[in-house]
């Protein structure tokens, strides 16, 4: 979790992403099978939210858990999740990648879920007739070139 430097801190000195990557580290010392987490990212700056993700990445790489995660910010969901499950009045209204959930934008629209502002690009690209599909901003700029014209 890249936290030794933090051994000798007081808990109430560390930056909130630094506190996140302790607790994470110590539910990962008892090595569970299945990590359950609520909004991990939640309060974070940027910085401490790229930590975050970046720690949870590591994890997913180094360690054979699987990560389940309540996250209500889409900008995380679709960078970090294999899986989405929407909930919609109590119940799971779609369990598919996130490439798939992101392409039903009127449903989403019509039920009041966040939609990533390039997933609604790409949909709005897709309507006038250009095979795009992209989530993030940066698959934004690489599928479309981050020149003006392109």
């Amino acid at each position: 979790m890249q936290i030794a430097d933090l051994r000798d801190s007081s808990p109430g000195m560390l930056s909130g992403g630094q506190q996140k990557r302790v607790a994470l580290a110590a539910a990962l010392a008892m090595q569970p099978d299945v990590l359950l987490l609520d909004e991990p990212t939640s309060g974070l700056d940027p910085a401490g939210r790229a930590d975050v993700l970046a720690a949870l990445a590591d994890l997913r790489r180094a360690y054979p858990v699987t990560v389940i995660m309540a996250e209500n910010d889409v900008e995380v969901t679709v960078e970090f999740a294999a899986r989405v499950v929407v909930l919609h009045a109590g119940r799971v209204a779609r369990d598919a990648p996130p490439c798939e959930i992101f392409r039903e934008i009127a449903w989403l629209d019509e039920i009041g879920a966040p939609i990533p502002p390039a997933a609604r690009l790409a949909a709005m690209l897709r309507a006038e007739g250009r095979d795009v599909e992209f989530l993030t901003l940066a698959q934004a700029l690489a599928a479309l070139g981050d020149s003006p014209g392109a």
